[in-house]
């Protein structure tokens, strides 16, 4: 009887507390992890993979993962352009951001990394398959079965952009204004796949140093005219993919859940 009693009061948690853990949970993973092996002197990109599997076993301790959804209704003009909205999405908001605010602050200069063979796969493989499975397939994956659309998006970009404090507030408009891109791309299509590989992308064009296409005005990097007139171009042809092809053919419902209804059906 006792054990019957104590198993009735015993408290679950809600969808919506669960869905908000799960991310932070995740989060701490590899927030913790990397606090760890960064004391060890250990390749933190390790922790974004433990986080990453983590967020995965959230995941599926509510929702099965349709691999094979996701690869067959793959399409590679999606994480392309996804890649080309948040690449110009980043360099356009930063650098408005960075030549109205240096006029009133300073702030420290980001450091460039040198481009070595552990950069690259920490920065282009690791990262963005571990960040990807955290934040979009856990945290925004399970906040998006609870919460309307503009909680679903702006929350978990909120939180993976405060986790890149380690830039200046320069660097973390830049990195929520990007990522918003990428959050918009997991809400419509629920394919991860889609947004590691634009996120690898991205990850890629940013190894270069490309000082050479900015000014540095108090710490802050702006871009010069013309590479800005470039990302304007980009931005607003992919904003036109956006509104007159992306969201028409994903707006009802993700493609990969289409197919398998479809499946279903002839079944």
């Amino acid at each position: 009887m006792g054990n019957d009693n104590k198993a009735g009061d015993k408290l679950s948690a809600t969808p919506r507390q669960y869905a908000v853990c799960a991310l932070l949970i995740a989060m701490g993973t590899f927030g913790l992890s990397g606090i760890i092996l960064h004391t060890l002197k250990v390749d933190t990109h390790i922790a974004i993979i433990l986080g990453g599997i983590v967020g995965v076993l959230l995941y599926r301790n509510k929702y099965p993962i349709d691999i094979k959804g996701m690869v067959s209704s793959f399409d590679i003009t999606v994480p392309i352009m996804i890649f080309l909205l948040n690449f110009t999405a980043c360099e356009l908001a930063s650098g408005l951001f960075g030549a109205i605010f240096s006029r009133f602050m300073t702030v420290k200069e980001n450091t460039h990394s040198t481009v070595t063979a552990a950069a690259v796969i920490g920065s282009v493989i690791l990262a963005p398959i571990g960040e990807e499975l955290t934040y979009r397939l856990c945290g925004q994956g399970l906040i998006g079965k609870c919460y309307g659309k503009m909680f679903t998006i702006l929350f978990p970009t909120l939180v993976f952009s405060l986790m890149h404090g380690f830039y200046n507030i320069q660097g973390m408009v830049n990195v929520f204004a990007g990522t918003i891109c990428f959050a918009l791309c997991y809400y419509y299509t629920e394919n991860v796949l889609y947004t590691i590989i634009a996120h690898v992308l991205h990850n890629l064009f940013c190894l270069p140093d490309a000082s050479a296409f900015y000014n540095s005005v108090n710490g802050f990097d702006i871009p010069k005219l013309p590479a800005a007139a470039a990302c304007l171009v980009i931005f607003a042809a992919g904003m036109v993919w956006y509104v007159k092809v992306f969201r028409v053919k994903y707006t009802d419902a993700p493609a990969h859940l289409t197919d398998a209804a479809e499946q279903a059906a002839g079944g």
